[in-house]
């Protein structure tokens, strides 16, 4: 049996990972975290070919350039809240993190066939960014 904690670090309200380690540590299961990211909300950004409104040029990014930069700083983010929140709970557990390019549909439905005994701990309040 797995828990798997769907990341909500980008969210408004306070991030469900805390409780979800805890979770797996009384459980004493291993723990996925999962952080998906939707293509379809980093189309483009603003540069200095688009508007008017940019002060220093500097080149487009193209939408893999994007998604890879995106993917990185979420990646930065899950490390350092993890490393903080493992840290806490004195307890040797083994926590791994896939940032990935889907929806959290698929990512959620992919999870279920693997380990259909899992556990899936989810933020209750929907921010608009994960759902």
């Amino acid at each position: 049996m797995k828990t798997i904690i769907i990341s909500d670090i980008n969210g408004k309200s306070e991030s469900i990972i805390p409780y979800g380690l805890t979770l797996a540590k009384m459980l004493e299961s291993e723990v996925d975290v999962i952080h998906a990211i939707d293509s379809r909300l980093h189309q483009g950004e603003y540069s200095s070919l688009s508007d008017s409104q940019s002060i220093t040029p500097g080149k487009t990014f193209s939408h893999e350039e994007i998604m890879q930069r995106e993917k990185d700083k979420v990646q930065i983010q899950l490390d350092k809240l993890l490393s903080s929140e493992a840290s806490r709970l004195n307890y040797p557990i083994k926590i791994n993190t896939l940032v990935e390019k889907d929806s959290i549909i698929n990512s959620i439905s992919s999870k279920i066939k693997e380990e259909p005994s899992s556990i899936f701990v989810i933020s209750i309040e929907p921010d608009g960014y994960i759902f």
